[in-house]
């Protein structure tokens, strides 16, 4: 069955954390569906979207959240990015396997993370001690 905005609790078996998720879309084909609004549709433009704001991690992990409740791979991952201005194009992308492979191991990579800090009680934070900080060089006068 579609649905729009499904919300998906599970728990990874690697870590044993309580994982949680907010699909945008899933098809009944078993196509995830994820809505982007950028300023641009343009290939290289997304491409940087995806980087700079980890899109394939997201890609990544709602794809295993999709396997993890339902006991069968997910056919793929869609992007539908919508320009915030006019005309207001509309473009389709799928993520590709090295999207999928790199976003699955940055999202591994925190979860792991996450567990030892719930385990241990530690969480990474700033230095604590006292710090001098200085201008800006640009701040500075020459």
């Amino acid at each position: 069955v579609s649905q729009s905005r499904y919300s998906a609790f599970w728990r990874d078996t690697e870590t044993n954390v309580r994982c949680r998720g907010r699909f945008d879309y899933l098809h009944n084909a078993g196509i995830i569906v994820d809505l982007k609004k950028v300023e641009s549709c343009s290939k290289d433009f997304f491409r940087r979207q995806i980087a700079n704001l980890d899109y394939d991690l997201q890609a990544a992990f709602y794809l295993d959240a999709f396997a993890a409740i339902n006991g069968y791979e997910s056919i793929g991952f869609v992007w539908i990015c919508y320009e915030t201005e006019a005309p207001f194009n509309v473009r389709t992308f799928i993520a590709s396997h090295e999207h999928i492979k790199n976003g699955r191991r940055k999202y591994r990579n925190a979860l792991h993370t996450y567990a030892e800090c719930l385990s241990s009680g530690q969480w990474p934070a700033y230095p604590q001690e006292l710090e001098m900080i200085s201008p800006m060089p640009w701040e500075s006068e020459s």
